[in-house]
């Protein structure tokens, strides 16, 4: 998993490859909406749209075979991918950018998130 400044990929690193996105800034922390866009276990049982307050993070996502979970939208930061899953060989990878705040981490819908998250990366229900 890459959570937040661990979503941090530049381009043409083996790291920026991994985690499939290049950074490109954010504004001051605001207000965030969180707009769930895939249909997968990750999102089980998470609200299709909560608000959150955050660094907004810009980012592009470059991995090919990445499946957007949801989509996070500002007045400063506009429409951003923020949550995304990767199947590499046996292994997988699930990238939030969101999660700078500790308020965040105490959101009822984003701890869906991680947990969902913790285990479908380790493929356990």
């Amino acid at each position: 998993m890459a959570i937040h400044a661990g979503s941090i990929g530049k381009a043409d690193t083996p790291y920026g490859d991994r985690v499939g996105c290049v950074f490109n800034g954010h504004p001051l922390r605001c207000g965030i909406d969180v707009k769930v866009t895939g249909d997968h276990p990750i999102m089980d049982g998470v609200e299709k749209e909560f608000h959150i307050r955050d660094e907004h993070y810009q980012t592009t996502v470059t991995a090919p075979d990445a499946v957007e979970l949801f989509r996070t939208v500002s007045e400063t930061g506009g429409d951003q991918p923020a949550g995304y899953v990767r199947e590499m060989g046996s292994g997988r990878m699930c990238v939030l950018t969101p999660g700078h705040c500790l308020d965040v981490w105490h959101h009822p819908e984003f701890k869906k998130i991680l947990v969902n998250a913790m285990y479908w990366c380790m493929s356990q229900k």
